[in-house]
């Protein structure tokens, strides 16, 4: 009896891991010199991601062009805006950002699968796209204030 409850949940184990894996956006790599990002974002093909952000409110600026014309506070107060964070950074109007939060990505360890992307490559490219980034956010914050 104890050897087939055993067996029954080591099939529910294996089948949930199956399922997980199925399920999960994140492909795990073995790093090589050429390709040292150790995880790979794998995008869903049966999720319309345009249509999900415009279901949650969110302003999709992925295919901004570079010269794209500035927008008002009133067009992005309280929305999500997905896009290249350097273009989409440079459209916004001055002194309109109270707080920035961010999670920069990591260096050499996920592949968004992003043309573009921050993190692969060398070190000081790695660096040098992080501060293009910070430097174009700082015409949008506002100044301290007490």
């Amino acid at each position: 009896m104890a050897d087939q409850a055993k067996r029954k949940l080591k099939r529910s184990r294996l089948k949930r891991a199956e399922n997980e894996a199925a399920a999960s956006l994140v492909q795990l790599l073995r790093p090589t010199p050429d390709a040292p990002a150790i995880r790979r974002y794998v995008p869903r093909t049966d999720l319309d991601h345009g249509e999900l952000l415009a279901r949650l409110g969110a302003l999709d600026w992925r295919d901004l062009a570079p010269d794209a014309s500035p927008v008002g506070v009133g067009d992005i107060a309280d929305r999500i805006i997905c896009g290249d964070s350097v273009l989409c950074l440079r459209r916004l109007p001055e002194a309109c950002i109270a707080c920035v939060v961010t999670s920069p990505p990591y260096w050499n360890v996920v592949d968004y699968g992003v043309e573009g992307q921050i993190g692969p490559g060398t070190y000081e490219a790695y660096i040098e796209d992080l501060l293009e980034v910070w430097r174009g956010r700082s015409h949008t914050q506002q100044t301290r204030r007490r």
